[in-house]
């Protein structure tokens, strides 16, 4: 066991996960090797780019001068796989789509399924300072679309994480310029330390679009000449613009001990404050810089002598770097003049990554932090690049500094008694405005931490046995699950996977803690991809007796070729599964399986669909979680609508090289056990469900189980449609929505059939234009919810269509007619197979400007269970969900049904009956089968079109004329005022 000297009993806060995205790399391996290999990823601007913004190609621009370092499709994100529609992505600072996956990736490398975490007190704390894209939305597209708001404002970064994942913690999005990051890391360990959340992900986000940024940097004479970063060189001329992120998960140490969590590294000391009044807004003063070092390494009782690295600030400014070392030399001297063992000359190197990558500003922080844990867990410093003769500003001969030139072993600093500290590194980071930040880094060494744990009454996770009845005994099969949302994604995974997999056979791996091929390994990989990934669609279980076992199999099928032990399904082809739900019989069945170790069985019925409680397979075993490849994201472009590259939308990504069309997934409800509620939040638990009927996986929505609103929260049709500009598809102003049963009817001629099919092609480029899609993107037979029609944009749609047409469709009609063919047939009045009965139009009297009230009762009310079966079909859709996942029984709050879709929905079931239900009702009737009956009363011996007061709430229809979706003659008349 390392002798670990000066660790303090699991104080600290635990890194357990890492999420991460720079240029030419996209895991924490993959950046170790760019800086063990000492290669600089800044380039020239990618031609792409220059069709972003004018001003890089406008005369005298930044084209061809600009250098940097540059993400590849940076304009790209999965939206389909967070349920979010082409149309938002598109108004979606790509920050806020970077930020969204880093976090999922955080998760999961942490070793945990998001839906874990669903309802807990996790905290997010982002760093963002850059806003290129709200520049160039209001420069070249549409600044007042309604998603706008949400899509541009900074404040979202953070909270469009907590809302997605549904985290109940502190959320905040920090701007200190580049110490933004690690000022966002420093909030988060406070948090942590108050208790205000019980783990939290932090980091930034940093995406560089505008070339007047570049020039304006240019101009002050702040960026590199030649384009590369030269930290501490004589040469050094100014820093270099970079991209990328990272979110970190984190937990205190205690915590994380005791559960046995994965950890990449241990925060010690964490700090900020700022320089006061200088002699500018924008040079650093060195005091606070020194001052700032010494309260963190004091109040962490970490000696000065023990930290063997420092990553600083490092820009390469010729005045810069020189200040920063200043401050750092006033700070070791403070605090080594009264310590025992003096630190010695070269005891303490110093580096910078943005040598490497350039400077990733209000992400900046965060690479440094990351380039030391990769440093630590090989035990290796890389290289500063670009040094050639130090800066004459700079004297380091009467300190412990060294700039480290070249890669070299990592040797730990020494106590008077000649034993070895663990590894430490102090990280640095300043913002232009004054603010600073430092962390406290030290190596996370899992036998001397477990013996630490040991001491403490939370310390329930030991290290586990090494006996090989436990780990590679070719009798002991170890089933090793797989999952994604298409089958390409799968096999990717696969290859990802067996990539890892074959790094750490060849040592790829320095730290016993991510050890796969030691004892344990193969056990420890499958635990950790059984409890710690979410279970998607299509899905594969390898049944491995080894870590050879498990690589030759995933080359197989990553590679296409047969693996008899290797079992694939698709969730929700084999529908026989649901009778296995709740059934006492099957559960014993199940168990019995397990004791007999018959794992095939197993694998087949999880690959099927049904949910296992993995822990049932380590009754006598301890094993732990790994930091493992996360979820390759599908890449589609998403850009500003109308701009000159936004019709671009290929998929060039590295993670896939196919989109997938498949509709969103719901999220599967809260686990159960034994028939109880789990409490989500205590613990990060897996499902504990035997097993239960197939579910689809948590991905590509937005969480199940979130309460409704208050109407006055709800963003009703008329106040929502207020805001959008649909001047493309109408000759016209836009006319406001009213209610269904007090809808105005615009008089004019239908089109006849035979101009049928010139009516389908002017829907499909309506349709086309207000989805920001080409025409031939959108078939005529496809549903409307498979290319992206979400309720509030189909209200757009619905009133250009009812503009050029006359017609009088409600938005509603895109659920009971679902593609542009039954739309079509539905204003000619022919009503093909897909929607029913032949009915002709409804002849109105009067002329064609004329304005009448539509008081017609389109349907008859059936019997109560009929009324269940169509309002459980029409509530599926609305909610994007199979109608098997929406139980009668289920309440609509824990299936996702909000205040505004519930708008949608009513105006459906309002349209279809005749009614005028409010929409308070559902909260008043809060399931299915309490609905129906009521639904049914309201529609009995009702007379056709008669209103019935009581169904109106006042204030709901007040907010109708504040908003301008009424004016007071119709409110009058609804009210019967």
């Amino acid at each position: 066991m390392t002798d670990m000297k000066g660790v303090n009993e699991n104080n600290g806060i635990a890194i357990v996960g890492v999420g991460l995205r720079f240029p030419g790399a996209e895991s924490l391996t993959g950046f170790w090797s760019q800086l063990a290999d000492e290669r600089c990823v800044v380039g020239d601007l990618p031609a792409v780019r220059r069709d972003s913004d004018e001003s890089f190609s406008a005369p005298g621009g930044e084209a061809n001068r600009v250098r940097g370092g540059f993400l590849a499709d940076a304009d790209a994100f999965d939206a389909s796989f967070f349920g979010i529609s082409p149309r938002e992505a598109m108004y979606m600072d790509p920050q806020q789509r970077f930020a969204l996956e880093l976090a999922w990736k955080a998760v999961e490398d942490a070793g945990y399924q998001a839906s874990a975490l669903q309802g807990s007190r996790t905290g997010v704390f982002m760093g963002v300072a850059n806003t290129d894209y709200t520049e160039l939305l209001e420069k070249q597209g549409d600044a007042f679309d309604a998603c706008v708001p949400t899509g541009t404002s900074s404040a979202i970064i953070a909270n469009r994480v907590s809302y997605w994942f549904d985290f109940r913690g502190p959320s905040l999005t920090v701007d200190t310029a580049c110490a933004s990051s690690l000022v966002a890391v420093h909030q988060a360990v406070r948090a942590l330390e108050r208790g205000d959340c019980d783990q939290a992900l932090a980091g930034g986000v940093n995406l560089c679009w505008s070339g007047r940024r570049f020039t304006a940097l240019r101009r002050n004479g702040m960026l590199s000449e030649n384009g590369l970063c030269k930290a501490f060189d004589a040469s050094a001329d100014g820093y270099v613009r970079a991209e990328g992120g990272a979110v970190i998960m984190l937990k205190p140490l205690a915590t994380a001990l005791a559960a046995g969590d994965a950890i990449h590294a241990v925060i010690k000391g964490i700090g900020t404050n700022h320089g006061g009044r200088t002699n500018s807004l924008t040079i650093t003063n060195p005091q606070a810089h020194a001052d700032l070092i010494c309260s963190v390494y004091a109040e962490a009782d970490v000696a000065a002598s023990s930290i063997s690295y420092i990553e600083t600030h490092g820009p390469g400014t010729p005045l810069g770097d020189p200040i920063e070392i200043h401050g750092l030399k006033t700070a070791f001297s403070r605090l080594t003049e009264h310590e025992e063992v003096p630190a010695k000359p070269s005891s303490c190197g110093l580096g910078s990554v943005k040598t490497n990558l350039g400077h990733l500003e209000s992400a900046a922080g965060i690479a440094g932090m990351l380039k030391v844990i990769a440093a630590m867990r090989h035990r290796t410093l890389p290289a500063t690049l670009h040094f050639d003769q130090l800066n004459p500003l700079i004297r380091l001969d009467d300190s412990p500094f060294y700039i480290v030139e070249r890669t070299q072993p990592w040797q730990p600093g020494k106590g008077g008694d000649g034993e070895p500290h663990p590894l430490r590194a102090g990280v640095s980071s300043f913002g232009f405005g004054g603010s600073n930040a430092h962390v406290l880094l030290e190596a996370y060494e899992p036998q001397a931490y477990q013996a630490q744990a040991g001491k403490g009454e939370q310390a329930d996770y030991a290290e586990p046995a090494t006996d090989a009845a436990l780990d590679e005994a070719a009798d002991v099969l170890r089933l090793v699950p797989l999952s994604a949302k298409d089958s390409e994604q799968l096999r990717l995974m696969a290859r990802n996977l067996l990539d890892d997999l074959r790094g750490s056979e060849e040592g790829g791996r320095a730290s016993a803690s991510q050890d796969r091929t030691g004892p344990g390994g193969l056990r420890d990989i499958a635990y950790t991809l059984q409890v710690g990934r979410e279970a998607m669609t299509h899905r594969a279980v390898f049944l491995a007796a080894g870590h050879s076992d498990l690589v030759a199999q995933l080359d197989a099928f990553a590679h296409d070729r047969q693996a008899p032990d290797v079992r694939l399904g698709v969730v929700g082809q084999d529908q026989r599964l649901s009778l296995l739900a709740g059934d006492e019989d099957a559960t014993a069945m199940f168990r019995s399986w397990i004791e007999k170790r018959k794992l095939a069985k197993v694998a087949e019925l999880w690959t099927l669909g049904c949910d296992i409680d993995w822990n049932l397979l380590y009754v006598d075993e301890t094993p732990r979680r790994l930091h493992l490849p996360t979820y390759p994201f599908m890449r589609r472009k998403y850009w500003i609508p109308g701009s000159s590259v936004e019709g671009e939308r290929t998929l060039p990504s590295s993670d896939t090289s196919t989109a997938s069309s498949e509709r969103p997934e719901p999220r599967p409800s809260k686990t159960v056990v034994a028939g109880i509620p789990a409490t989500v939040g205590t613990a990060l638990q897996s499902p504990a469900a035997v097993v239960s009927a197939p579910k689809r996986g948590f991905i590509a929505e937005k969480p199940r189980a979130i309460p409704l609103r208050e109407l006055s929260e709800a963003g009703l049709d008329g106040a929502k449609d207020q805001s959008r500009d649909v001047s493309r598809l109408t000759p016209g102003e836009t006319p406001a929505a009213v209610p269904t049963s007090w809808r105005i009817r615009k008089v004019a001629p239908a089109p006849d059939r035979a101009d049928r099919a010139e009516l389908e092609r002017q829907l499909v480029q309506s349709l086309a234009e207000v989805l920001y899609l080409e025409p031939a993107e959108v078939d005529v037979d496809q549903r409307f919810i498979d290319i992206g029609l979400d309720s509030v944009i189909a209200v757009e749609w619905i009133r250009a269509v009812n503009d050029r047409f006359g017609a009088d469709l409600s938005a509603s009609h895109v659920y009971d007619f679902p593609s542009v063919r039954a739309l079509a047939g539905e204003l000619v009045g022919v009503r093909d197979s897909l929607t029913g009965a032949v009915e002709a139009p409804e002849a109105v009297p009067g002329p064609a400007d004329e304005a009448v009230l539509d008081t017609t009762v389109r349907h008859t009310a059936p019997d109560t269970a009929s009324l269940e079966t169509a309002l459980t079909e029409s509530l599926a859709e609305a909610l994007f969900m199979a109608k098997a996942d929406v139980a009668v029984d289920g309440k609509f709050v824990d299936i996702g049904l909000d205040s505004i879709i519930a708008v949608e929905w009513m105006n459906t079931v309002n349209t279809r009956y005749g009614t005028s239900l409010p929409v308070a009702a559902v909260y008043e009737y809060p399931t299915i089968r309490e609905f129906a009956v009521h639904l049914a009363q309201r529609s009995n011996g009702r007379k056709p079109g008669a209103a019935e007061s009581s169904d109106f709430d006042i204030d709901h229809v007040l907010r109708q004329v504040q908003s301008g979706s009424l004016d007071l003659e119709q409110a009058e008349r609804m009210l019967q005022l």
